[in-house]
């Protein structure tokens, strides 16, 4: 995977940033306090929280960031993360995916797929006989082939280049949804 650009926007120590990485190696230079480290801790959290690794991972890099205090990690502290609290925070971040990694994700389908069905539909992960009886049943079916053919038709978008991947994040620090 290559991360291919980053736009941030009232993150931080940031106003507006927009930077392409098109080659291998990028460097990024300048005095202390201008913001280096804050483009990293951009691109950190918009992982965490749109495609976390762990179940814990958007609320420890929220902690990292002093945005949200380990006793209550429901209540977000906007000053934390917006230059400016009273503007939108904007992250995004792009991505161009490898031919294995996209032959690497084909190869998963199935449980990609049952994943989105199940998660799609409300179902509780954790309990097998209701997602067996679910997945079998014809709604779970259509929703099966539902996302099997848009998973499809988008990793042939990104394998014919026509599509970059993106993990966007914003936050309004007025309303509080991320």
């Amino acid at each position: 995977m290559r991360f291919k650009s980053i736009h941030v926007k009232n993150f931080r120590a940031l106003e507006t940033i927009d930077v392409d990485l098109e080659t291998r190696v990028n460097v990024i230079v300048g005095p202390n306090a201008i913001g280096k480290t804050t483009i990293l801790e951009a691109i950190r959290l918009a992982k965490a929280i749109v495609a976390p690794r762990s179940p814990n991972e958007a609320t420890q890099a929220l902690i990292a960031l002093g945005a949200v205090a380990p006793y209550d990690p429901q209540r977000v502290v906007p000053a934390a993360l917006a230059r400016d609290p009273g503007l939108t925070v904007e992250i995004r971040c792009r991505y161009q995916l490898e031919l294995s990694e996209i032959d690497s994700l084909m190869s998963g389908l199935a449980e990609i797929v049952t994943n989105l069905a199940l998660n799609s539909s409300g179902q509780n992960l954790q309990n097998a006989n209701f997602n067996i009886a679910f997945l079998s049943s014809p709604q779970g079916k259509a929703v099966l082939g539902l996302f099997e053919s848009q998973v499809k038709e988008a990793l042939d978008r990104v394998r014919n280049g026509t599509q970059n991947l993106f993990l966007d994040l914003q936050f309004d620090p007025i309303s509080g949804p991320i």
